[in-house]
């Protein structure tokens, strides 16, 4: 979930130089299961956002994270706030009525 070289590229192959007993089939469930703790923490920010947060909680985003995947940590949760913020800025706004 971190920005730079490797964002939104699979997991797999730097999984696997970590941990090289996984199987391939392992590798990609965890790499599933990242990128749909990503796509939830940005819709989840976005969601707050259009409910009228001037500035998502990070506890609020936590607590709707961690009920799915629990194992999500608090450096992830602040760049999928992060995240979540800069793509909804991106998108046009907060999706909020001025």
């Amino acid at each position: 979930m971190d920005w730079g070289e490797n964002w939104l590229s699979p997991i797999n192959a730097r999984l696997r130089k970590l941990h090289p007993h996984l199987r391939a089939e392992e590798l990609e469930a965890c790499n599933a299961a990242c990128q749909g703790a990503m796509r939830l923490g940005c819709e989840a920010v976005h969601t707050l956002l259009r409910e009228g947060s001037a500035s998502p909680s990070a506890g609020r985003l936590a607590t709707i994270v961690r009920a799915r995947y629990p194992w999500v940590n608090e450096d992830n949760l602040g760049r999928l706030l992060q995240q979540g913020v800069y793509y909804a800025a991106k998108v046009g706004g907060h999706g909020r009525e001025a």
